[in-house]
């Protein structure tokens, strides 16, 4: 005869025992894999999307719909709803982790289009006419710090004196709300590998009998840089 099998107390393992105790682990091991891998996923996807200057949040909107994308056949095809289930929230978690990122840079945007507006709107000269006002906010020279840059490049009928006369008596607000003073006139461009001088500063860029192209640059540099990729 066949001797019964031991139940827990006569010490033996029960069938099934083994399966029901590897299924837990297998499904704690997907959610580790999937955030893992999620994660890296998510890092690179955001380093492209600063080199590329998009946004973080469109990188964590393409994380997101990826790994949610993913989950589908995983959980349709080969019938795994825990690596499905794991994977899609994996996915869902790593793109809430850069929301810190997402708020910082609309935090900054906001303050550089209020800068752009006081440069664009509040400082135009007379017998002048806009031709392009844009802006930026980057890291220039070394450390971790949010940089402004506002231009606005201008066709005046004005000369270059009077035009460096009008700049001379206005007074820009900086983004700590600060007066900017007059910086100069001449050749001054900063890059994103440059500091340059702070504050409002003019440069001729054509000059003819009757009208001249100049372009004034607002550089007010040096504020914390939170969670924004664009100033580490």
């Amino acid at each position: 005869m066949t001797p019964d099998k031991q139940g827990p107390a006569g010490g033996g393992v029960p069938e099934g025992a083994s399966p029901r105790v590897r299924r837990p682990l297998r499904r704690i091991l997907y959610v580790l894999v999937a955030l893992i891998a999620t994660a890296i996923v998510a890092m690179i996807v955001t380093m492209f999307a600063f080199f590329l200057s998009f946004y973080s949040w469109m990188a964590g909107a393409a994380v997101a719909a990826g790994g949610l994308v993913l989950a589908i056949p995983v959980w349709r095809w080969r019938g795994n709803r825990s690596a499905a289930g794991a994977l899609a929230a994996a996915s869902i978690i790593a793109a809430a982790a850069l929301f810190p990122v997402w708020r910082s840079e609309y935090a900054h945007d906001q303050a550089l289009s209020d800068l752009k507006n006081r440069l664009c709107d509040s400082a135009v000269p007379p017998r002048t006419e806009i031709l392009e006002c844009g802006g930026s906010v980057s890291l220039t020279g070394n450390g971790n710090h949010c940089d402004y840059q506002a231009w606005m490049v201008m066709s005046s009928r004005l000369t270059k004196e009077e035009l460096v006369a009008f700049f001379q008596g206005i007074t820009i607000r900086g983004i700590g709300g600060q007066a900017l003073p007059f910086a100069g006139e001449g050749n001054y461009r900063p890059t994103w590998l440059t500091e340059g001088p702070i504050g409002v500063s003019l440069r001729v860029i054509d000059e003819n009998p009757d009208t001249l192209t100049a372009r004034a640059l607002v550089y007010d540099p040096l504020y914390d840089e939170g969670n924004d990729f664009r100033c580490m």
